[in-house]
């Protein structure tokens, strides 16, 4: 479901992928729906404040909710399609996940699995699988991010870790935060693993820190409104035990 800001590169990545796992593959783009929501939200805001409407993030999020309102729309014409919560637990943490958006679906599956984690399952299973790498390299050689919006100094779209932090560095503060209860002080004078491998000076690492309890403050709420997902670790953010089977039709 391509916009005017997805690259080439990940219309055939995400082609081959799909084409490798036997999944069955279809474009539908979003640009024209886009510019015709863009030119509605434009005139519901000038009448309030259009210049906040400019800076937000409300673009951004439209495109991830008219992906979920195209992928609940097939799910209702075909009862045997459920669709998939996509977020995963280190966007989820810092909630860099977009409500009715990437965070639709009836089942999340990878909501308790870190950025970190997910780059070494799927390591595992192109190792693993009868078709090996049946995952592109290209997928994962590329800084994870949504293309949701161009970075106007690069021409580029922008990616997650730009907007955020390193994944290593974010994954190991929610690792400490889960299971040895670190506060913003312990991580200040904690070294971390990360560090070993990539020089951050003192100023970066608590703007970081700072940055990671901050955002996760502002993101408790979206962790209660996930959809049902599988619990993999000890500490999980997501406490709730859902006894009913996930299901989109009973024969």
């Amino acid at each position: 479901m391509p916009s005017k800001i997805t690259s080439s590169e990940s219309k055939n990545d995400a082609k081959i992928l799909a084409q490798n796992l036997g999944i069955n593959f279809i474009e539908i783009p979003l640009s024209n729906e886009i510019d015709t929501m863009k030119k509605m939200l434009s005139c519901a805001f000038s009448q309030i404040t259009a210049e906040k409407f400019e800076k937000s993030t409300t673009i951004e999020n439209l495109q991830a909710r008219l992906r979920a309102t195209l992928l609940w729309s097939i799910s209702n014409e075909h009862k045997q399609m459920l669709p998939i919560a996509t977020s995963d637990k280190s966007e989820l943490y810092i909630g860099y996940a977009t409500i009715n958006g990437d965070m639709s679906g009836g089942y999340a599956p990878i909501a308790d699995v870190t950025k970190t984690k997910l780059f070494a399952l799927a390591d595992f299973l192109n190792k693993t699988r009868e078709t090996k790498n049946a995952i592109p390299q290209s997928i994962l050689e590329k800084p994870p991010g949504a293309e949701l919006k161009i970075n106007a100094k690069t021409g580029k779209s922008v990616c997650a870790e730009e907007e955020n932090m390193p994944y290593e560095f974010l994954d190991e503060l929610i690792w400490f935060v889960e299971t040895q209860g670190f506060g913003f002080q312990d991580f200040i004078n904690h070294k971390f693993y990360y560090e070993k491998n990539h020089p951050v000076d003192k100023a970066q690492k608590e703007e970081w820190i700072k940055k990671f309890f901050w955002k996760s403050h502002c993101a408790v709420y979206k962790w209660h409104i996930l959809p049902p997902s599988v619990i993999t670790d000890s500490h999980s953010i997501n406490l709730a035990e859902y006894r009913q089977p996930i299901i989109s039709k009973v024969n």
